[in-house]
């Protein structure tokens, strides 16, 4: 019994479990493309792929074959991957850039145009 705990323990400690980030990933049409680099690659046992976030998440044996290489095979089709730290996150909490929050403001004060009549000319400020 003991013993097939332990072989049950190290298979799982076999497999690793990776997230990619695949910035040339824009639509459901290339997840076939996708697994179609990666099934034939020994030690690749799982791939998902997640269009909206562009992330392929891959369990694979580290032993077998690494993170680079997989990385690699995907660059070769010109995916533009890259390995997803855990817990990094591109999506982070940024603030537009500043052009954009002036746009904004301005289109918004523009919308005084009803009591103030000059106002009307800060919209094509905002777009200018």
């Amino acid at each position: 019994m003991g013993r097939v705990g332990n072989e049950r323990e190290s298979e799982e400690k076999k497999w690793q479990k990776c997230c990619f980030e695949v910035l040339g990933l824009c639509c459901a049409s290339e997840v076939a493309l996708i697994e179609k680099i990666l099934r034939p690659m020994e030690g690749v046992k799982d791939i998902s792929v997640i269009v909206p976030s562009k992330t392929v998440i891959v369990v694979h044996d580290n032993l077998v074959i690494s993170q680079a290489e997989i990385v690699k095979a995907l660059n070769q089709a010109r995916l533009e991957a890259s390995v997803k730290l855990k817990g990094q996150s591109n999506v982070g909490k940024k603030w537009p850039s500043p052009y954009v929050i002036a746009c904004g403001s301005l289109l918004l004060l523009s919308f005084l145009k009803y009591a103030f009549k000059p106002f009307q000319w800060l919209a094509v400020a905002a777009v200018a």
